[in-house]
């Protein structure tokens, strides 16, 4: 891209000059005429860039050198604020002296975003109201229809199939939602540990550790209790699969004795972006928790999980439950030997999942050890954990304490 009379150059010497480091070059205003060359492609490092509109306040004119290639005005300004699109700020056109387009200083240091602040007038369009659905071809069941009021089969299917929408990772050929493919295959730890996997959080593509770990111990307790249940509804095969999936991810994240990743992802830079998990190329941290930096809270409740996955693998996998157990007991010692809110340890997880206390968290992975093991010191630690724990309120991510007695 060749820009000239007043227009700043950006980073063009780290294409063109192998050596070279150029900063960006900002001036306050673009004089009147200015050329701008348009490139074949729109890909790194060309910044697509919003030359002047033809305002009456401007007296230059725009020329375009487009050398046989398909002839365009000026470029727009990109329909999103994510890298590497650099929009120039279009300024008021009723602004006394208005000399063309500046840029607009970002509000933030993601390199090198800057947000788009466009003025431009855009047309006024009615959106065509979507059509209703046909009511004439009933949608395709895979559970019997039921006599009673509700439909529980229908319930527990849509719930699993839910949880397979948030799936973070590799995902299987014979996976039932199709419009879902493999996405965030670069997740890594800081010794380039393997931490695909596991399910990403509301609608969003963080994985938090505390909110996935308590979904999936509520999941492993129904189907504990009510495994006859699943397999009348003929789901019990997916409901194992629905489980498993964030299970064999907390394996992956637990990387030592005293070592286990609570978080993967930045949660403010992971809100800027609003495209689909399998398009995103963004920088996606790991947050671990170690002795020096504790989250008791977070590895209670993932050793919660693990032991409630032994008690329903241990019959049909019994190597897989094997390797659960360890890993929950282990968790459970990390987590009474080093006590601290994971939200302390771990800054951005605090205004999203703030936890509050441990004490529920400890007593609820003693009472899923001791139904595992039927080991009675697991059960003396559960007396004296929820006898310190807060008052229940709810069970929820936040809070265990009240299906502790249960």
């Amino acid at each position: 891209m060749a820009l000239e009379d007043g227009l700043p150059v950006f980073l063009l010497h780290l294409l063109l000059f192998e050596h070279t480091l150029a900063f960006l070059d900002i001036r306050p205003f673009i004089r009147p005429n200015i050329t701008i060359v348009a490139p074949d492609h729109n890909f790194w490092p060309w910044v697509p860039l919003q030359a002047p509109p033809p305002f009456k306040a401007h007296k230059g004119k725009v020329k375009v050198k487009d050398k046989g290639r398909r002839k365009r005005p000026y470029f727009r300004v990109p329909a999103h604020d994510f890298w590497p699109f650099v929009p120039i700020d279009i300024p008021d056109a009723t602004k006394e002296n208005l000399t063309g387009g500046y840029y607009q200083i970002p509000s933030h240091n993601f390199w090198p975003f800057i947000p788009i602040v466009d003025n431009t007038p855009k047309p006024v369009t009615t959106k065509p109201k979507p059509k209703k659905p046909s009511t004439t071809t009933p949608l395709p069941k895979p559970w019997p229809p039921s006599a009673q009021k509700y439909n529980y089969g229908e319930v527990m299917y849509k719930s699993i199939r839910f949880f397979e929408v948030q799936r973070s990772g590799w995902l299987p050929d014979d996976r039932k939602i199709l419009w879902r493919d493999h996405s965030a295959l670069d997740d890594r730890g800081d010794d380039w540990e393997d931490l695909t996997g596991g399910w990403y959080d509301s609608g969003d593509y963080v994985k938090f550790g505390l909110p996935m770990a308590a979904a999936s111990t509520m999941l492993l307790w129904g189907l504990v209790e009510f495994p006859d249940a699943y397999r009348s509804a003929g789901l019990l095969d997916d409901m194992r699969d629905c489980v498993r999936w964030p299970l064999d991810y907390f394996i992956k994240a637990h990387t030592k004795k005293y070592e286990f990743y609570a978080q993967v992802g930045d949660p403010y830079l992971d809100h800027t972006y609003w495209g689909r998990p399998e398009d995103m190329d963004m920088d996606r941290p790991a947050y671990k928790l170690t002795p020096d930096s504790p989250g008791s809270d977070v590895a209670a409740e993932t050793a919660a999980s693990l032991a409630a996955g032994y008690l329903a693998f241990k019959d049909v996998d019994p190597p897989f439950a094997k390797k659960m157990l360890e890993h929950a007991q282990e968790l459970f010692e990390f987590a009474e030997n080093f006590r601290g809110s994971y939200s302390d340890s771990i800054e951005s997880a605090a205004e999203f999942y703030e936890s509050s206390s441990d004490e529920d968290e400890l007593a609820w992975a003693a009472v899923w050890l001791y139904r595992a093991t039927r080991e009675r010191h697991y059960r003396a630690r559960a007396d004296y954990w929820l006898e310190r724990a807060e008052g229940c309120w709810a069970q929820s991510w936040a809070d265990k304490s009240c299906a502790v007695p249960y």
